[in-house]
């Protein structure tokens, strides 16, 4: 990961697993939002959808999010953040190899745990539903919009 000159540096920390997420993106941006939003923060998607896993009704829970090239697996236990990471994929193969992977690390039982989904094609969850016996979609609006209109983006403005 190469950082130019011209790029801000932000850190978002994951204080439950004692870990951070370190993202950049352009300084240009950075100064045009704060220039016009002072208040504004802008936020990585990966930590947004850490924040709204973490808000999801079930205090044990699965989730997955689909970055296009890549999955964001969170898992949270009595409603404490323990698992979060992403991985670049090539094919539906891959995306079943790393959920079920993680879910077994994780002592969740394929056919007794469930799996939220955010940004995930009707394809592909009937693909993992053929595989997990409860695949559900968790509402992510702001996450699904942001990335269709800006699908080269991994950040987000609040």
């Amino acid at each position: 990961w190469e950082i130019s000159q011209n790029e801000v540096i932000k850190s978002y920390s994951l204080d439950d697993i004692n870990a951070h997420i370190i993202y950049s993106f352009p300084e240009s941006i950075f100064y045009w939002v704060k220039s016009r939003f002072f208040d504004a923060s802008i936020l990585n998607a990966s930590a947004l959808f850490i924040q709204k896993a973490l808000q999801h009704d079930r205090k044990d829970g699965f989730y997955v999010r689909n970055g296009k090239s890549f999955i964001q697996i969170v898992v949270k236990d009595n409603n404490k953040l323990v698992y979060n990471n992403c991985f670049k994929i090539n094919n539906k193969e891959e995306l079943l190899y790393f959920i079920a992977s993680i879910s077994k690390q994780h002592g969740r039982s394929q056919n007794e745990s469930s799996i939220d989904l955010a940004a995930f094609s009707f394809e592909e969850y009937q693909f993992l539903k053929s595989y997990f016996a409860f695949v559900y979609f968790i509402e992510t609006p702001d996450i699904e919009n942001l990335e269709q209109e800006q699908a080269q983006s991994e950040f987000l403005i609040l």
